[in-house]
């Protein structure tokens, strides 16, 4: 079998172009503090429990993705199921099957709601498909992307753009390829592409983390350390998010780790605050992966590569780098899940029992 040698890119030089862009600099380890800590209510001012049904509800799993409505919430457990929950945690039912039929899927990567069409779209990554359902969970048609030219891209997640859909992909460029999905068509229109193929010695490792309103989404793009806005269905570069030097996964040698790793996670907004979470694989002084939690303000441009947002009265209520964070509804909220056994230890959950279903945690940014 012949060996795929490593691919790196050193971003600083790639970037060269873009040094008038502000930018957050997560590479320099000289400055994090494992231990920094801002209390909560200095950029959140409101939260809300939402405990998931337990009494009529089948047993939620780990929790995968969550999309909100006016009226629902759509949780997907173990990237297999989908549950509707009303606004006060109610079970309502499940949406789709687990499978290879029609309105089946099997591997569920990503989820979203659009009102205006009354529609929930979920895609289908392992099935290459985008179905489609109505609020009552009712399976209405799916899509099956062709690729049309030479792109033959493999699609990995999509967003919601105003009334419509962009679909993105994996790839090793500084620009991405994005795809704007025209349902009455079903059809992909580029609006954006690749100016470089993948080379023979590099591996497919490269993602693009959508996030923020959909009225004017963002999309930062690893290749390059840019964070893209899209206005009028255009690219408009807006700041940088630093990583360092990129490396393929495949074979990861103790002496390349040891040199310092950076690998982006997920991205979330709230209001102005930018919540990125990401590995770094010598932060402890040996080649150990370490999760981190940078917190950045988009406004002001001050951030911190690493923080810990604590309430010291309600602990379940503090955002860590292990907290599993999801885009709000509302571009000023976002979403945490927390297990039941962290509330109740807490002394703050009432009737809940340590093995309930997960509870969902709104938080409002200032």
């Amino acid at each position: 079998m012949q060996k795929i040698s490593l691919f790196f890119c050193l971003l600083v030089g790639a970037c060269s172009s873009k040094n008038a862009l502000p930018s957050f600099d997560l590479s320099d380890l000289s400055k994090i503090n494992l231990k920094h800590t801002i209390p909560l209510d200095s950029i959140v001012v409101h939260t809300e429990l939402i405990p998931l049904d337990n009494e009529q509800a089948p047993l939620v799993g780990i929790v995968t993705g969550i999309c909100e409505s006016d009226d629902y919430y759509f949780v997907v457990s173990g990237k297999k199921n989908i549950y509707q929950y009303n606004k006060q945690g109610k079970f309502i039912r499940q949406i789709g099957a687990h499978g290879r039929g029609p309105g089946e899927h099997l591997f569920i990567e990503q989820i979203s709601f659009d009102a205006a069409r009354n529609t929930l779209y979920m895609f289908d990554y392992m099935g290459g498909q985008l179905l489609k359902y109505d609020s009552t969970g009712k399976y209405l048609s799916s899509f099956r992307p062709h690729y049309k030219d030479s792109l033959s891209p493999m699609l990995n997640s999509f967003f919601m753009y105003k009334d419509t859909l962009i679909f993105t992909t994996f790839n090793n460029s500084v620009h991405p390829d994005l795809f704007v999905y025209k349902s009455d068509s079903d059809e992909l229109i580029v609006i954006s592409q690749r100016e470089r193929n993948m080379g023979s010695n590099e591996l497919l490792l490269v993602n693009s983390f959508p996030f923020g309103s959909r009225e004017e989404p963002m999309v930062y793009v690893y290749f390059s350390n840019t964070v893209f806005t899209i206005r009028h269905l255009k690219l408009i570069p807006t700041f940088l998010i630093l990583t360092g030097k990129i490396y393929a996964f495949h074979e990861l040698s103790q002496g390349i780790m040891s040199q310092g790793c950076t690998q982006v996670l997920g991205i979330v907004k709230g209001g102005d605050w930018l919540f990125v979470h990401y590995n770094n694989s010598s932060i402890s002084g040996k080649p150990a992966w370490k999760r981190l939690l940078a917190l950045c303000n988009t406004k002001t441009f001050q951030y911190t590569p690493h923080v810990a947002v604590t309430d010291s009265k309600n602990p379940y209520l503090s955002i860590t780098s292990d907290s599993q964070l999801f885009q709000g509804h509302n571009p000023n909220t976002l979403i945490m899940v927390q297990t039941p056994e962290k509330i109740v230890k807490a002394g703050k959950g009432g009737n809940m029992k340590e093995d309930d279903n997960p509870v969902i945690i709104k938080y409002w940014l200032k």
